[in-house]
């Protein structure tokens, strides 16, 4: 990871978070490590809703073309992202951070379970990468 470049201003998710409001981040950065902190807990009613929003994702995704088209641009520039700092295989960069960080390894386990539901409930049959490739 020390080998990774930073990201400059150009890039477009930069831009993107240099117009948010730094409150509304600060917000939703509140909110995700509180998710997060309970999901590691094993708080079920959060893991319902996770798999709830997941499913509707899904299925969004699978009967709007316009909304299909929008995620698959963001997972390309997503990769982009992660190409321009050197972190050319997202896989390898959340490998790394499992492996410096056993919680966020939970959670990563946590979340692919919850996918795994999820799909499984509508009878996706596909994982995440499957599903993301499949856009």
């Amino acid at each position: 990871m020390d080998d990774l470049d930073e990201l400059d201003d150009t890039n477009p998710f930069i831009k993107g978070m240099n117009s948010i409001d730094i409150n509304k981040i600060n917000c939703h950065a509140e909110e995700t490590k509180n998710n997060v902190l309970n999901l590691l807990s094993g708080d079920i009613t959060l893991r319902e809703k996770y798999k709830k929003n997941i499913t509707l994702m899904i299925k969004s995704i699978n009967e709007n073309e316009e909304l299909r088209k929008s995620i698959k641009e963001s997972f390309i520039n997503a990769k982009s992202m992660l190409n321009s700092i050197g972190a050319v295989d997202n896989t390898n960069f959340d490998m790394y951070l499992e492996i410096l960080n056993e919680n966020y390894k939970r959670y990563r386990e946590i979340g692919k379970e919850i996918y795994k539901e999820a799909s499984n409930e509508i009878r996706l049959n596909l994982s995440w990468e499957e599903f993301v490739e499949s856009l």
